[in-house]
């Protein structure tokens, strides 16, 4: 039994199970060299024996297992520490560049709320120009009116003055005749002689009045048809500027239709830079919402980094610790 103990002691396990079988073999032949309560011992330790294989088998066994998970675990550890490091690199890129694109947003939003403010001011501006056009429209169809009364009116002179015309025509025949009966009256007043000298002092006046008024007939006369001259070239020039003033009057009308288009689409545009504004800062806010997503998510990140290490730390000394068993298990042998 001595023996068989000092093989244990040695981790032979396998041997001390052989020496006890044969032991047992011993007792139970013809020469029986141990005493009952020695053959228990003996079964004692053959139990003992067969344990300690079995656990020893067993620890063998799950050292084995545990250094090749230990592995495996090692290298996913690795693999997905270098993932989280790699991922903690695009975060930080893409929240460098969600900060951009927000920091960009903010200042294109404010450009946009400036051309905003700059349709509504050339809305605003259009819609007065469209009202002095409308004034001035209606002011140059005033001055048209007048015009065109005004021409008429000069018409109507004229026509009077074509009247003027043939009354001194009239008179100048009047004269004429006038004239014609005080010369035949002084022919007659030389034939009566002395008698005839009162009638001959009156003719001479009648003839002298009537060339006066002659003179003063072809003097009205030229008067009249200088005037009549002028006040038809007025009504040409009149009816030319009543013409210029309608051309106007149809240019400001067009430029008036013109300015209503104007108005009208930069009316439109001012909703839709409005909607742009809020899509923007909108967008603007949604990526600062992004940017601070992405700042706790890096940080959970580096969290996730720290404590991957201190996980590669435990598996490091859990398969030192398997070494170390495997090595004491090492000395003893089962089979």
């Amino acid at each position: 039994m001595a023996g068989v103990a000092e093989v244990m002691a040695g981790g032979k396990l396998a041997l001390a199970r052989k020496e006890l079988e044969a032991l047992q073999k011993t007792r139970t032949g013809k020469n029986r060299r141990f005493r009952d309560e020695t053959h228990g011992l003996a079964q004692s330790f053959d139990r003992m024996v067969q344990a300690l294989c079995e656990l020893v088998g067993n620890v063998q066994r799950s050292g084995i297992q545990v250094t090749s998970s230990s592995t495996t675990i090692s290298a996913g550890a690795r693999q997905l520490e270098a993932a989280v490091a790699e991922q903690a690199a695009s975060l930080t890129e893409v929240s460098a560049t969600t900060r951009q694109i927000s920091a960009t947003g903010q200042e294109l939003a404010v450009t946009m709320e400036g051309v905003a403010g700059m349709a509504n001011d050339t809305s605003r501006l259009a819609a007065e120009c469209q009202l002095g056009l409308r004034q001035m429209e209606d002011k140059m169809r005033l001055l048209m009116e007048s015009t065109e009364g005004i021409s008429g009116k000069l018409d109507t002179i004229s026509q009077r003055t074509g009247g003027i015309s043939g009354i001194v025509t009239t008179i100048t025949k009047i004269a004429d005749q006038t004239n014609l009966l005080s010369l035949n009256a002084a022919i007659e007043a030389e034939k009566a002689g002395e008698y005839g000298v009162g009638f001959s002092v009156v003719a001479r006046e009648v003839r002298r009045l009537a060339d006066q008024t002659a003179v003063a007939t072809l003097g009205i006369d030229r008067m009249v048809r200088e005037s009549n001259a002028a006040v038809s070239a007025g009504v040409m020039e009149m009816d030319q500027f009543v013409d210029r003033v309608r051309q106007s009057i149809g240019e400001a009308g067009r430029l008036n239709q013109t300015m209503e288009t104007i108005i009208t689409h930069v009316q439109e545009l001012g909703p839709r830079f409005n909607q742009a504004l809020e899509g923007m800062q909108s967008q603007s806010a949604g990526a600062g919402q992004i940017s601070q997503a992405l700042q706790q998510l890096n940080d959970a990140a580096a969290g996730s980094r720290g404590a991957l290490g201190e996980f590669n730390e435990a598996t490091r000394h859990l398969a030192d610790a398997v070494q170390r068993l495997r090595r004491g298990v090492a000395n003893f042998e089962t089979e």
